[in-house]
């Protein structure tokens, strides 16, 4: 099977800028895999359709159109969030209240712990205690692996 010319559109992931470039590839899976290896994160994918019945430069000084292109079909990309484990953000919040809700992106809620905790342990060490636990189980459960999409 001879390679086909793949038009892939995506993103460059070292500088954020939009991306489109041609790859020959035997398969649409193989164009996207080899755009992944130049840093692009590939958004569309269309194979380049040849336009046999219209004059090219080579067949005695016509003209060349552009290539047409099939309907493109969109890559999907399975996206992480960019937080910790529940284990680690429990850990986290341990050390210092609130700071486990922080690294799962939740800095407002994280920053009420984190006074919320020191309030009550400044009033008495038992409600103190009592928010600490709160806070850490909370921070277990608001890791992304735990969310619900």
């Amino acid at each position: 099977m001879g390679n086909q010319a793949w038009r892939i559109v995506g993103r460059d992931d070292s500088t954020g800028d939009d991306v489109t470039m041609t790859i020959e590839a035997t398969t649409q899976e193989s164009a996207v895999r080899r755009a992944g290896r130049r840093g692009v994160r590939v958004m569309q994918v269309a194979p380049i359709v040849d336009s046999v019945d219209e004059p090219h430069d080579d067949v005695g000084g016509g003209y060349v159109h552009p290539p047409r292109y099939a309907q493109p079909s969109v890559v999907h990309h399975h996206h992480h969030d960019s937080g910790v484990s529940g284990g680690v953000a429990a850990l986290l919040s341990l050390l210092i209240p609130g700071v486990g809700q922080m690294v799962n992106g939740k800095v407002g809620a994280g920053i009420v712990w984190l006074i919320g905790t020191f309030i009550g342990y400044l009033l008495f060490i038992v409600p103190g205690l009592i928010l600490h636990i709160i806070c850490i189980v909370d921070a277990a459960n608001s890791s992304p692996q735990r969310r619900q999409y």
